[in-house]
């Protein structure tokens, strides 16, 4: 910080003494020189005490004055540190932005203007003179340098401004279409702008920088606009390197040989992906030709909007591929209309194109044409047979309702029951309009496998009351049966045991004599010892039950085997598949009933066999030769009876030149009460229908207990590929 110079104020100022006499009195009297000198020795004295006086007022006004200027230097000093902060504030204002650089002097002088002077007291003139001199001296640094930070902000928002236009003019470069040529002419007009900015001296290098960067943005920028237009890029290189091109001797050679390097570089990537695009959209349509295929072959129309996408996409492939596409449009149709008729009428219509074919010659498009509609034919018809519910929403479009389950479970049959009548009369429908082949499974697979779910989970005494809800809610013996080997696909045991808890009836043990009468048991008591074996054959599968005991004594499957071949005679000799089962069964029940009667020997007992086989089986009934078992509970008199009572309308189907005789003919069970007739050589008899003859003994209707509210398990329900069907 500059030094307040003192001025005149630490020079003390000396007063003048006056010059001595120099008259000699030595020569007066003695007497006068005698009473003079006394006289001059009182005067010197007090003429001393006076000057003493006169020294001490003096040096005591020098000392007031020495203090003034001190002051007064010190309120210089005060008044400096001030104004320095007062201008260091401004500063410091400026810069950040909350004080306009063009206010900033005003605000100095306002600020200035209510500073209160300082109040100093004993000053002299020239002292006074100083001060007010430093006064103006602090106030005039303060101006100045206030009026150089004015000056250095208006530059820099000169500059400000130069930048942001040309920034902003470079900008407009981005757009490929823009015309740069004006943009550079506009910036050109920036010159008396950057000379008010003090910066007039480097105009011609920053053009000529702007120039050069807003050429080579504007031709980046139609590099990035036409990556993937070869055309746009060609017409970039011609830009580029031609005579007259649009940015000929606008950028030098390294800006241009690197735009150059990034084109020719796209060029060649549009090459290479052309030919891998060419080769994806051949194998993205032979992706949708085999999807389209599988489709068509599952008999189920795909989504509008899955169609559109594929022909969107077949678009992509070959002239080949999309001719092929719309021939497998035109043999989807064809499928449609083949569907649409009965079973017997698609397998004509099938015998008919292979015939044709194989006289006529086909076309290896022709072929796969055939293939999709035999494809198309055996999904329907399996579904027919095995998922008639979802065939019907499949070829009608119209959805079965799902049970619900729930209300099941809470002991509420009623309402399902009521759907379970309106799907009766569905599979009625459709088995007239599509043949005998329609299946009698009256669930949907979601809920076959929700209800073979909460099967799973039930012990031997839950699950029979789980069949005696189910089967008071299915009151249709067959549809029952067909839910049984939905809900037990892979349990043919269980499934067995939820068909003859269903009979309600009574069957024969042991044949009565004399002495003591039949042995029978009820078809709840049944089904719960088959039930009861089947748990405890699946927890011996191991080393040791689950209980960690041993496992139950159950004799070798080769003694049941020759044991139940001396009880069944011939009933499974053209069926192995449903002999398999009923063994299956019988063992289950031979088990339970070893576990009730406390037999841990594990030796075969001939009369537990036959009595398993009764139970599970019945007795089987010569007929023709072959031995049948009767419906489940039916004694082989009454059987005899109905097969008679119904033979007589059987034989109707029976086609013109074959016998009307039952003696020719045996019969093979196909169902709890449906026998078809076998002719000679064990084959099955045929109507003029096309189907199989069929024989279907009637018998009175059950009447069945309705499951009291609160009886089903409480379980979350959640079939049996072959099951118990052919027994």
């Amino acid at each position: 910080m500059a030094t307040i110079p003192l001025g005149e104020f630490d020079r003390p100022r000396v007063a003048a003494q006056p010059a001595r006499s120099r008259v000699d009195l030595s020569g007066t009297m003695d007497a006068a020189r005698a009473m003079g000198d006394l006289g001059r020795t009182g005067m010197a004295v007090g003429e001393r005490m006076m000057q003493g006086e006169q020294q001490r007022i003096a040096q005591e006004e020098q000392e007031a004055k020495q203090l003034a200027r001190a002051q007064a230097t010190n309120a210089l000093l005060d008044d400096e540190i001030e104004q320095a902060a007062i201008v260091e504030d401004i500063r410091s204002r400026v810069a950040d932005g909350t004080l306009p650089y063009a206010s900033a002097t005003e605000e100095l002088q306002t600020r200035l203007s209510t500073r209160q002077p300082p109040e100093l007291s004993g000053l002299d003139p020239v002292g006074q003179e100083n001060f007010q001199r430093g006064l103006t001296r602090n106030r005039f640094r303060s101006t100045t340098t206030v009026d150089g930070i004015v000056q250095t902000a208006k530059r820099a928002d000169f500059k400000g401004q130069v930048i942001g236009m040309r920034d902003r003019l470079g900008k407009f470069a981005s757009d490929p279409a823009a015309d740069v040529d004006q943009i550079v002419a506009s910036a050109a007009q920036l010159r008396e702008v950057q000379t008010a900015a003090g910066m007039g001296g480097t105009f011609d290098k920053d053009h000529q920088d702007f120039s050069d960067k807003v050429y080579s943005d504007n031709a980046r920028a139609r590099l990035v606009a036409g990556r993937d237009d070869p055309a746009a890029l060609h017409q970039l290189v011609r830009d580029l390197t031609e005579d007259g091109g649009y940015y000929t001797g606008k950028l030098d050679a390294d800006k241009t040989n690197s735009i150059l390097s990034q084109v020719q570089v796209r060029l060649s990537q549009l090459d290479a992906k052309a030919d891998t695009d060419a080769r994806r959209g051949e194998a993205a349509a032979s992706r949708v030709l085999t999807a389209f295929e599988r489709q068509i072959a599952s008999t189920i129309a795909a989504p509008v909007e899955v169609m559109a996408e594929w022909a969107e996409t077949v678009q992509q492939g070959t002239p080949e591929q999309q001719a092929e596409f719309q021939d497998m449009l035109r043999a989807e149709i064809e499928v449609r209309e083949l569907l649409a008729k009965s079973p017997l009428e698609q397998r004509t219509a099938l015998e008919e194109l292979r015939a044709r074919q194989r006289v006529e010659g086909a076309t290896v498009q022709q072929q796969a044409n055939a293939k999709r509609l035999e494809a198309a034919v055996e999904t329907n018809l399996r579904d027919l047979r095995e998922q008639p519910l979802v065939a019907y929403s499949r070829l009608t479009g119209d959805a079965v309702a799902p049970l619900p389950l729930q209300t099941l479970a809470d002991g509420d049959v009623t309402a399902v029951q009521a759907q379970l009548a309106v799907r009766a009369d569905i599979l009625t429908a459709m088995r007239e309009q599509y043949g005998h082949e329609v299946g009698a499974s009256p669930l949907l697979p979601q809920e076959a496998q929700a209800l073979s779910a909460a099967l799973g989970r039930l012990g031997p005494q839950q699950s029979a009351e789980f069949f005696g809800v189910l089967s008071a809610t299915i009151t249709d013996p067959t549809m029952y049966r067909a839910a049984m080997q939905q809900i037990a696909p892979d349990s043919p045991v269980r499934a067995m045991a939820g068909m003859i808890f269903a009979e309600q009836r009574q069957t024969t043990l042991r044949s009565g004599g004399i002495f003591r009468g039949a042995v029978k048991a009820e078809a709840g008591d049944v089904a719960r010892t088959m039930l009861e074996g089947e748990s405890i054959l699946n927890k011996t599968k191991g080393d040791k039950a689950e209980d960690g005991k041993g496992k139950f004594p159950v004799p070798p499957p080769s003694q049941f085997t020759a044991e139940i071949e001396t009880f069944v005679g011939t009933a499974f000799a053209a069926n192995p598949e449903a002999y398999e089962l009923a063994e299956q069964a019988v063992r289950a029940y031979y088990v339970g009933r070893a576990s009730r009667d406390g037999d841990v020997s594990g030796v075969i007992d001939s009369k537990r066999v036959q009595e398993a086989v009764r139970a599970v089986l019945g007795e089987p009934v010569d007929v023709g030769g072959a031995d049948v078992f009767p419906p489940w509970g039916m004694e082989e008199d009454d059987f005899l009876d109905r097969i008679e009572a119904g033979w007589t309308e059987t034989m109707d189907a029976i086609p013109a030149g074959f016998s009307r005789d039952l003696d020719d003919y045996q019969l093979r069970q196909v169902g709890g009460n449906t026998y078809r007739v076998v002719g000679a050589g064990g084959a099955y008899l045929y109507g003029a229908d096309g189907q199989p003859v069929t024989l279907v003994i009637g018998r009175e209707p059950v009447q069945r207990r309705m499951a009291e509210p609160g009886e089903l398990p409480a379980a979350d329900f959640s079939g049996w590929r072959g099951g118990a069907r052919g027994l």
